[in-house]
C-alpha cells in the first residue's frame, strides 16, 4: 500500500506558526528542532501508517486521513 504525505496551506501555515512562537519564546534552535521533530514525524507516518491515528475528512469520506503527534507538541 503506498501512502503519501500530503501538507496542506494550513497545515504549513501552522508549521510556520510554530517556529515563529518557539523562536520568538525560547530560541531559533530550539524552534528548528521542534519543527524538524515534526516533519520527521510525518516520514514515519508515511512509511508506517498503520501507527496513525485514522481519521475521515469531511469533503472526501473515500480517503482516510492518518495524524500522529510529534514528541513534545500537544495534539
Amino acid at each position: 500500500m503506498e501512502v503519501r504525505i500530503l501538507w496542506t496551506d494550513f497545515a504549513l501555515s501552522q508549521l510556520e506558526d510554530i517556529y515563529d512562537f518557539y523562536k520568538y519564546k525560547a530560541s531559533p534552535r530550539i524552534a528548528k528542532k521542534l519543527v524538524k521533530s515534526v516533519v520527521e514525524e510525518s516520514i514515519t507516518l508515511e512509511s508506517n501508517p498503520l501507527i496513525g491515528i485514522n481519521e475521515t475528512p469531511p469533503r472526501s469520506p473515500a480517503q482516510g486521513i492518518s495524524r500522529t503527534c510529534a514528541p513534545n507538541v500537544k495534539c
